[in-house]
Parts: C-alpha cells; structure tokens; sequence
C-alpha cells in the first residue's frame, strides 16, 4: 500500500490537473509515507514484531588503530584489488572529462585529473 501511496502522490504532483490540495499534499510524500509506516508497525501486535536490539552505547568509541593494521600479509592481499579499483575509477573519471573536454574544446591533462582525484578523496 506504500509504494502505491508514494506512486500515487508522484503522478499528482506532476499532473496539471490535479486539485491544489493533493498537490500540496503530494509535496509531502515521503514524509506522508515514513509516518504511515510508523503508525503501520505501532500497530502491529506484539508477537508479532522483531526483537529489540538492546541498549546502545551513548557517545563516539573512543579512537584505536584498526586490527592488523601493519599485518603485511593483509596489506598484500588487499593491494592488487585496491589498485584494481583505484585504476578502474581513474579511467572511468578521466573518460568523462576527456568527453566534456572535447565537446567544449579544451585540452585535458590526466596527471592533472590525477591529482584532483587524490585531493578529492
């Protein structure tokens, strides 16, 4: 019945002729659905629910270097597929940019690509 109610109030809002009220409402969809969901699993029995987690610890963890940080035998098994990912997003990166460049006509220098792609991350 969400995805109906979301699908709905997508075709109101973008229908001309559709009543001020509804598209209004329609405005609010994803909030509209996130309280219907709410108010749907409050009134779900209890048996029928999932089990609570538990407490949560209040505040952020306090700061530790991850586990096997300096295991070299797992930086080695890692760095052939990062350096895999690494260079498939550079190519993917440089392929648009080369197609913009060329459409608007300007020259494109990928050890400049290179090094805003380091900043960036």
């Amino acid at each position: 019945f969400m995805l109906f109610l979301l699908v709905f109030l997508k075709r109101v809002k973008k229908s001309p002729t559709a009543h001020p009220f509804l598209k209004a409402i329609a405005q609010l969809k994803e909030l509209i659905v996130a309280v219907y969901g709410v108010l749907l699993t409050a009134s779900v029995p209890a048996e029928y629910r999932p089990p609570h987690v538990g407490e949560c610890p209040s505040g952020l963890p306090h700061f530790s270097a991850p586990v096997g940080l300096l295991d070299q035998a797992r930086w080695s098994a890692l760095l052939p597929s990062a350096v895999t990912i690494a260079a498939c997003v550079f190519i993917s990166s440089f392929a648009g940019a080369k197609k913009f460049a060329m459409k608007a006509g300007y020259t494109l220098s990928a050890t400049n690509e290179f090094v805003a792609m380091g900043l960036a991350n």
